[in-house]
């Protein structure tokens, strides 16, 4: 016993001792791999300006950080209060509730608690309601999705759109045949009409292509300066100037806008080139008809 009871004495002797050793080794350790890190530094020439940027950056994170958790432990704090505000608010109303439903009569109470369990009831249907809905509009959804996915819908929406084109266009012919079929004052009239509108549309949708036109130089300039840059200054980097991968960037959002537009600028000049031909075929179709009426109003037959 006296031998059991010195091995225990002696052994927490040394468990503590070896808390204590175990404390000395980890502070050792962690010395040791500041001063592997400084030696690896060392060795790869890294000046000591940059480590002390570097652990003024890290100082500067940690300080945002800081305040920004205390920021928040702040705002913590203040709803915690708040919410314990509106705790004991909602406590003080359902004491007042209770001491109004004590004053109430026998048939009162049990008409309150009546009016109490229907408004729970009403609660319960209207969730498992919402829940059916959120149901049934995800299943709707899904649907939809699979609609959107069907190539004959797909192709019932392309035959659509060209139907709807079909009918403009058709409108377009009736609208024309009925302007054949006027008397000459009037067609004369719209004709002329028609020729200053087509003026219009036409003045303007130059001044359109003249400003796509300076906008699309605009981007070739950028281009071609960048371009410039580029070339003088293939590896010029840092805090004074752009990177190579930034003019890259820029080069290439500069290029796919200039793309956009330049496509942009097909599908117009090919609607209003379009434009300007039915125009024409209107206008020559209106100066045959101007013409054949003229030529009937000189073979007209004399006053006998």
């Amino acid at each position: 016993m006296d031998d059991i009871n010195k091995d225990n004495a002696t052994y927490l002797t040394l468990e503590r001792k070896y808390e204590a050793l175990i404390k000395d080794v980890r502070k050792f350790e962690g010395d040791l791999a500041d001063y592997n890190l400084a030696l690896d530094k060392h060795r790869s020439d890294t000046k000591p300006e940059d480590i002390e940027a570097l652990y003024m950056h890290i100082k500067n994170q940690n300080d945002k950080q800081r305040s920004h958790l205390d920021t928040l432990f702040a705002e913590k704090r203040d709803m915690e209060n708040e919410l314990n505000s509106y705790e004991q608010q909602i406590n003080d109303i359902n004491f007042a509730n209770e001491a109004r439903l004590n004053d109430l009569d026998p048939e009162q109470r049990n008409e309150y608690e009546k009016l109490k369990q229907d408004n729970n009831q009403l609660t319960n249907e209207i969730g498992l309601q919402r829940q059916e809905l959120e149901e049934v509009t995800q299943r709707l959804q899904a649907a939809e999705n699979r609609l959107k996915q069907d190539s004959f819908k797909q192709r019932a929406q392309h035959l659509r759109e060209e139907k709807t084109a079909l009918l403009k266009r058709k409108e377009d012919l009736e609208l024309q045949s009925n302007e054949l079929n006027l008397p000459f004052p009037e067609a004369r009239e719209r004709f002329m009409n028609r020729i200053k509108q087509d003026n219009a549309e036409i003045k303007q949708q130059d001044k359109e292509i003249s400003d796509l036109r300076k906008m699309i130089d605009n981007y070739n300039r950028n281009i071609k300066e960048i371009e410039n840059e580029l070339r003088d200054k293939p590896r010029e980097g840092g805090a004074g100037g752009m990177s190579g991968k930034e003019q890259f960037e820029v080069l290439y959002s500069k290029e796919k806008q200039i793309n956009e537009f330049t496509e942009k600028y097909e599908t117009e000049k090919q609607r209003l080139q379009q434009q300007m031909n039915n125009t024409q075929e209107t206008i020559v179709a209106l100066l045959e008809h101007m013409s054949k009426n003229l030529n009937r109003q000189s073979a007209l037959p004399g006053v006998s």
